[in-house]
């Protein structure tokens, strides 16, 4: 895992790291997992995916950091509407506050969960137990996935 110190960290405005745990995911087992192994198998691969020209536009754009894309809003922000420099850095500080206890809470997800990226689970598809899902171990997302739990989401938390 990158970072699974984080799930630990003590937060700076919510009480403890699991204070906002999200739902499980579904079970391997069940009709609402094989629904979205099978969404992501094919609208999320690389080649022969039935993704539209829109979706691939978003995928691309998403695929950027999220952090990048706040802090560049909050600056628009900043400049729009805030009249000092200490009313800016504030503005900028409970934000990142607020970021940080929401990733703090992913990663304790994430290290509670231990749920597998996309490309192991469509790769293993044959014995996940679903009967439901069927492997396929030449499937490539359009993204490579980072080398760490895929629930809950870091990117989602953030934004």
């Amino acid at each position: 895992m990158l970072a699974p110190w984080l799930a630990e960290v003590t937060p700076f405005l919510i009480t403890r790291p699991s204070q906002f745990r999200s739902d499980p995911p579904p079970a391997l087992n069940s009709r609402r997992y094989a629904h979205d192994y099978n969404e992501v198998k094919a609208v999320g691969a690389l080649t022969g995916s039935t993704r539209t020209a829109a979706q691939t536009d978003m995928a691309h754009f998403y695929a950027g950091n999220p952090l990048v894309y706040w802090n560049r809003g909050l600056r628009d922000i900043s400049n729009a509407n805030v009249t000092s420099v200490a009313e800016s850095s504030k503005l900028f500080a409970l934000a990142s506050m607020a970021i940080t206890d929401s990733l703090i809470t992913a990663w304790n997800d994430k290290v509670h969960y231990v749920l597998w990226r996309p490309r192991t689970a469509i790769h293993n598809g044959d014995i996940d137990g679903n009967q439901w899902t069927v492997g396929d171990a030449s499937w490539t997302p359009l993204y490579n996935e980072p080398p760490y739990p895929d629930y809950s989401s870091g990117a989602n938390a953030v934004s």
